[in-house]
């Protein structure tokens, strides 16, 4: 099972979708990442999904007004 790791920045929007991916039944465990652009700083926070999920966990963050940007083995990319 490939993972997925949804970097969004602010422990309150990791919190924020975990809650809703749980909610669509997609399992989400927060994470604490390196900075990825999205701040100056150091860490990020984001959520780690199955790959499988990506699309379905993607509209539902897009949905609900939270930023984000992925990252999989070898390929990231921001979603609008």
């Amino acid at each position: 099972m490939q993972q997925c790791i949804l970097s969004i920045g602010t422990i309150t929007y990791a919190i924020r979708a975990r809650k809703l991916l749980a909610a669509s039944r997609i399992s989400a465990r927060i994470v604490k990442t390196t900075s990825g652009g999205r701040s100056s700083g150091g860490c990020t926070y984001g959520v780690e999904i199955d790959a499988a999920d990506m699309l379905t966990a993607s509209g539902i963050l897009s949905r609900n007004q939270i930023p984000f940007e992925w990252s999989r083995a070898g390929q990231s990319g921001r979603l609008p």
